[in-house]
């Protein structure tokens, strides 16, 4: 998973480390909080919070820190306990990175107040860093980002089902790049550069995510229904940079 600019997946880990002299940490869908959901549903499952924080401080590269969206998981609104949990989780990142960076995603309303004031929040159109494009994924990028070659996005949590010789089933979080078919977006946008994607997995080690290769996914994204991005045509990697192949044969393999 190489590429022209500075883009590097780190192995066994669900980040990107991208630009040259300033070194960026993307990461992507968080979801601090989703325990409390489960929790719900009758698992015991403690606070992730501070374990998350400390996996993301002790990464060793990078200087900057960003997040494209899903930081939280409650929609639409924070809860008193999120807003206390943020500003803890915050504070620490901000001690480890130059600087942290917000791309508001879908479930991210009511973020702004809950986070220190040096933290960034870009809007879900997202930003270009060293000539790459980042967005969350839930909406349209904006213009400046559809000028990039290069798109990388969250929110879609790929995933692959996979299936042993005895019918069992397993699932383990993957990253997706693939072409862009520029047509569907000459509708919306007067220039579009974009001719790759990246579309990573969520960070939160408890959200394996949406297996890619069974089901339709198709209205997740706005590129995805345009067909813009066809998931079938993505590669998929795992974690450590495995090349399992294109999404289309791996949904045969699972169906014979």
């Amino acid at each position: 998973m190489h590429s022209m600019v500075k883009l590097q997946p780190l192995q066994g880990i669900p980040a990107l480390l991208l630009g040259m002299k300033e070194k960026t940490i993307c990461i992507a869908d968080l979801h601090l909080g989703y325990e409390l959901e489960l929790r719900q549903n009758g698992f015991n499952i403690p606070d992730q919070t501070p374990r998350i924080a400390k996996s993301i401080v002790d990464i060793e590269e990078g200087d900057r820190l960003l997040i494209l969206g899903d930081v939280k998981h409650t929609i639409p609104y924070t809860t008193v306990f999120e807003s206390v949990r943020l500003s803890r989780f915050f504070k620490l990142l901000s001690e480890r990175y130059a600087s942290v960076t917000i791309v508001m995603g879908n479930h991210d309303g009511g973020i702004r107040k809950s986070i220190p004031d040096e933290v960034e929040v870009v809007s879900s159109g997202g930003l270009v860093i060293s000539s790459i494009g980042l967005s969350h994924g839930h909406s349209w990028p904006s213009r400046e980002v559809m000028k990039s070659r290069i798109l990388v996005s969250g929110h879609i949590h790929p995933s692959l089902s996979l299936r042993d010789r005895l019918g069992s089933r397993n699932s383990i979080k993957c990253w997706l790049r693939g072409a862009v078919h520029k047509k569907p977006l000459k509708k919306r946008y007067s220039e579009v550069n974009v001719s790759e994607t990246i579309i990573m997995p969520a960070y939160n080690p408890l959200l394996t995510g949406s297996a890619v290769n069974e089901g339709n996914h198709c209205g997740l994204s706005p590129l995805l229904r345009s067909k813009a991005i066809v998931l079938g045509e993505q590669k998929a990697y795992t974690l450590d940079g495995t090349y399992l192949g294109h999404v289309s044969q791996l949904m045969t393999q699972l169906k014979e």
